[in-house]
């Protein structure tokens, strides 16, 4: 077992063999890039929002109304329509809360 987990550390594949000069093999590594499993494209750091590839996809207002339905217990809709104005918000109560 130690063998398979010094291999997994080396990035050697568990049917691999050891190689013979390990730093000459890791250096060889640098060699050829392999293609990435991402093939889409990798935003700049100025592209990120907050330094996270994806924006939000929820709205918070649906969590605030959500929120607000729950701990108030007023319904959803209500709330959506009069403090919302009527918003396309989805009820997130359910999901949010164990009531």
């Amino acid at each position: 077992m130690r063998n398979f987990f010094r291999k997994v550390g080396f990035g050697i594949g568990p049917d691999e063999k050891i190689p013979s000069d390990p730093l000459k093999w890791a250096l060889n590594q640098l060699d050829e890039v392999p293609p990435f499993s991402w093939q889409g494209n990798i935003p700049t750091e100025k592209e990120l929002f907050e330094k996270r590839d994806l924006n939000s996809t929820i709205d918070a207002r649906s969590i605030y109304a959500s929120a607000m339905s729950t701990v108030f217990d007023v319904d959803f809709n209500l709330i959506r329509d009069k403090v919302f104005w009527g918003e396309k918000l989805q009820n997130l109560s359910d999901k949010l809360f164990n009531v």
